[in-house]
């Protein structure tokens, strides 16, 4: 699912996303790469989500509403008014019946998808809901908040029944089951979410622990602390498998969970996240803005997008860049990440260009040929 760009359906048959014009579009990833526009908001959209059978999407933004579209038809089939400010995510229930969006008008909502009607909306809080999630038997909602609130809602009960209070940062594993949460005195707590018990408490950072990134498999997290100390965990073992020397910028995992990328603006150091160990140089974006980056998903290429226009193609066994694709014009200073989106399964890239006229296009990249070519 993606954050303001472009989201693959979840067959990968399709490519939901939204233009610069508010526009929510669908394309076939086949034959339609110009996409075929749905509708509009009023407001600055701000993300798309596919219901988990691939035939609705769901789109919010600024403008207050949550809109549901028939990607078949086109028809928006849900329209989905209640909130007072901008909404900031959304979750679709298990089943695809409902949808839960939380926003800046400081609550939770639950909507009745197909009667196109809210169903629940929670008491107001302080702070901006950030994120909410599912339980995977659809019969509670999580919510974290700007001020790091985690809260637990029972819809049968439509109570409160759990809550974290103490302002901290967090990441969800990708299943939304396990919340890892850092504090101010440097001990990180995985919690299972579905029990609401506490698995793990990691021990050993000196400093307030800031980011923190789950590993594909959910096994290992890694997490900066203020000191700028970054350090790898084993969540189960509750162990600290390696301290990494000298990280720069951000930190984004490989799909296989083995290796750990720290991105800055203009350089890349590559990290073995079973042994710490870290290649002898940087790969250098030569006097270029790095934007974003972009796994393929068997982690054979990366693909690195520049502010000159440029998409870089790297082969991660030798850290070689195997060939490069000109999107044209020069990049913004600053670009959503999702702008471009691997297949969930296949080597075709879906990128968006930073234009409103521009078109969405879909790369394949011969990958057998790409790594042949730097071995």
């Amino acid at each position: 699912e993606a954050r303001w760009g472009v989201s693959w359906s979840p067959n990968g048959s399709l490519i939901a996303f939204w233009d610069r014009n508010c526009a929510v579009c669908v394309a076939d990833a086949q034959t339609d790469q110009g996409g075929r526009k749905l509708g509009t908001h009023t407001g600055w959209a701000k993300s798309v989500s596919w219901s988990p059978d691939g035939k609705l999407i769901a789109s919010y933004g600024h403008d207050h509403v949550v809109r549901v579209w028939d990607c078949e038809t086109g028809e928006e089939t849900a329209t989905l008014v209640g909130h007072t400010d901008s909404v900031q995510d959304l979750a679709w229930s298990p089943d695809g019946r409902f949808i839960a969006s939380g926003g800046e008008d400081l609550g939770v909502r639950v909507w009745d998808v197909h009667a196109s009607t809210q169903v629940w909306r929670s008491p107001y809080r302080r702070g901006w809901v950030l994120s909410v999630h599912w339980s995977s038997d659809g019969r509670c909602i999580v919510s974290g908040d700007a001020l790091g609130v985690v809260r637990v809602w029972d819809l049968q009960t439509g109570k409160e029944t759990w809550t974290l209070a103490e302002a901290a940062p967090c990441s969800w594993s990708s299943d939304g089951r396990l919340m890892a949460r850092g504090d101010s005195r440097g001990a990180v707590r995985v919690w299972d979410m579905e029990t609401r018990k506490l698995r793990r408490t990691l021990d050993g950072h000196t400093g307030r622990v800031g980011g923190i990134s789950w590993s594909s498999d959910e096994r290992l997290v890694v997490c900066r602390d203020s000191a700028g100390v970054v350090r790898v965990w084993d969540t189960h073992a509750g162990e600290e498998i390696h301290r990494l020397e000298e990280p720069a910028g951000a930190l984004s995992w490989s799909p296989d969970g083995r290796r750990l990328l720290s991105v800055s603006h203009r350089d890349l150091r590559v990290w073995d996240a079973q042994t710490g160990q870290t290649a002898e140089r940087p790969l250098k974006a030569e006097r270029r803005r790095l934007l974003s980056i972009s796994w393929s998903p068997d982690g054979r290429i990366l693909v690195l997008k520049l502010d000159d226009g440029a998409l870089e193609v790297w082969d991660t066994a030798t850290w070689e860049v195997v060939a490069a694709v000109y999107e044209g014009g020069i990049g913004l200073p600053w670009q959503p990440p999702d702008e471009r989106a691997f297949h969930p399964t296949r080597p075709l890239l879906a990128t968006k260009g930073v234009r409103p006229s521009e078109r969405i296009r879909i790369l394949e990249f011969d990958v057998d040929a790409l790594v042949g070519a730097s071995g």
